[in-house]
């Protein structure tokens, strides 16, 4: 068997005169003789999308982000060991080992404890935690949302994943009829 002729890739300068032009910057058409594909470089733009982890050693970075209370106050920016996400002072998590449960895990849960109302205001207090545990709480004065799993191989963390892409909207809402826990939401 012949073995196919190597791809060509083209950018916009070398292309064969009578060749379509590339789909998009960034992107490049592979021709042979089985057809022709379109690709991107593995190093494109990334998106900063909210509260996006960064790992590093035992460190986590998260960026930028922000709870509003659903009543409309806000958007405060949590904080992680006294550093405001998105401040001068890079919020870094410290990544504890003993915090990593038995699949191999461990998570950056947001905490909110909202006033006697269940209401965020500018002295609720919003930091953000490293945990074995993403469970939500039912505590009426303490609301859960895990925004990041890290992954870990033995007592080094592998590789983390978002799990919130956006600002979040806070909620807490008891029930009428005084029976069960409150539940806290995040939007």
């Amino acid at each position: 068997m012949i073995p196919p002729p190597p791809p060509q890739h083209h950018t916009d300068a070398s292309r064969p005169a009578g060749t379509a032009a590339r789909p998009a910057p960034g992107t490049y058409v592979t021709s042979n003789r089985y057809g022709q594909s379109t690709g991107a470089a593995p190093s494109g733009g990334a998106f900063d999308f909210c509260f996006r982890p960064s790992l590093g050693a035992m460190k986590l970075a998260i960026g930028h982000g922000y709870v509003s209370s659903v009543n409309g106050d806000g958007p405060h920016a949590p904080t992680i060991d006294g550093a405001v996400l998105g401040g001068t002072k890079p919020a870094q998590l410290k990544l504890d080992p003993s915090q990593v449960n038995d699949n191999g895990e461990s998570f950056a849960v947001l905490e909110v404890h909202p006033d006697d109302k269940g209401q965020i205001t500018a002295q609720t207090k919003l930091e953000i935690v490293h945990s074995k545990d993403a469970s939500p709480s039912v505590a009426p004065g303490l609301g859960r949302k895990a925004i990041a799993i890290i992954l870990w191989n033995n007592d080094s963390p592998l590789k983390v994943l978002p799990l919130v892409h956006f600002n979040l909207q806070y909620v807490r809402v008891i029930p009428s009829s005084g029976n069960g826990a409150p539940q806290h939401f995040f939007l």
